[in-house]
């Protein structure tokens, strides 16, 4: 398979990225683990420079709402906000736990700017919802059976969160959650663009899309369980013109500049797994992956 240009941005030894947030040009709130500990990598100047904070657990997923505030969900189901950038951060502390703690936050989104998500689960199931609707003071949390591997809203009512083997949509801001049929597939990642709507992967290579909120999906790119470990996709991202992209193990990435009509595959980062992705303009995309992998990805050559 053909490859396609990457560079590596370096950051310090022994990191797996994780999840990346650019809340604003050139500025990237990056997390994951550095050796035994969780950490948090700020740059306001296009990764050219660095502010670390480090965490007790490994930091899996991050959100900013604006430039200012966010959220950061753990390995170990712990919560964490900043109100300035992404430089500090305070552990949020719930009167009580899920029952069943030790689970891994893996996606957070926002709906609006007082109300925020951050999803999780493990093996296969312990699934659980975080939601505040304060701008982060206070999350309430929900717990499921399947674990949940992401989340995204269209707006500020209708969202989509998927997982292993289920598909869930709100229609009034992550109230309630109903269960659709669209059952059977590992989905890990889940993207809404507001040309087109909802763009799901899944762990088997295929890639889904929605034009109605999540309730029914047509498979845009046919999975293979045969060969799903070199086409395994961890992860989805839409540019702002409607470019779908996603990836997974091995340095694999994908994209369609057409709706899906046709993609073009390629190999990138070093052969390193690609964890999440993230849009910096129409041909670039940030890349998070495994052994110290921040990569800066570009489609157009």
């Amino acid at each position: 398979m053909p490859s396609t240009p990457s560079v590596r941005i370096p950051l310090p030894a022994g990191t797996t990225m994780r999840d990346i947030s650019i809340p604003q040009k050139n500025h990237w709130v990056v997390c994951g683990k550095h050796q035994d500990k969780g950490i948090v990598l700020v740059s306001k100047d296009g990764g050219v420079t660095w502010s670390t904070t480090y965490f007790l657990n490994e930091i899996n997923t991050i959100q900013m709402q604006d430039s200012l505030n966010g959220v950061a969900g753990d390995s170990d189901i712990l919560l964490y906000t900043t109100a300035n950038g992404g430089i500090n951060w305070e552990q949020f502390y719930p009167d009580i736990f899920p029952l069943s703690v030790n689970r891994i936050l893996r996606s957070s989104c926002y709906a609006n700017a007082t109300t925020g998500f951050v999803c999780g689960g493990k093996n296969f199931e312990n699934g659980v919802l975080y939601r505040t609707d304060d701008g982060g003071e206070n999350w309430n949390f929900t717990e499921y059976n399947h674990e949940l591997r992401s989340i995204a809203f269209a707006d500020e009512l209708n969202g989509v969160m998927v997982g292993y083997g289920v598909v869930y949509r709100t229609s009034d801001s992550g109230l309630n959650w109903n269960l659709t049929p669209n059952t059977g597939l590992f989905y890990t990642g889940i993207a809404y663009n507001i040309n087109s709507g909802y763009w799901a992967s899944a762990f088997d290579g295929s890639i889904l899309y929605s034009s109605n909120n999540g309730l029914n999906w047509t498979i845009k790119k046919k999975g293979s369980t045969w060969d799903s470990a070199n086409r395994a996709l961890n992860c989805i991202a839409v540019s702002s013109s409607g470019t779908i992209a996603a990836a997974g193990p091995n340095g694999y990435i994908i994209w369609s500049d057409n709706e899906g009509n046709s993609w073009t595959e390629r190999l990138c980062c070093e052969h390193n797994d690609i964890l999440s992705l993230e849009w910096i303009n129409e041909q670039q995309l940030l890349a998070t992956a495994k052994n110290g992998g921040l990569y800066l990805i570009d489609i157009n050559n």
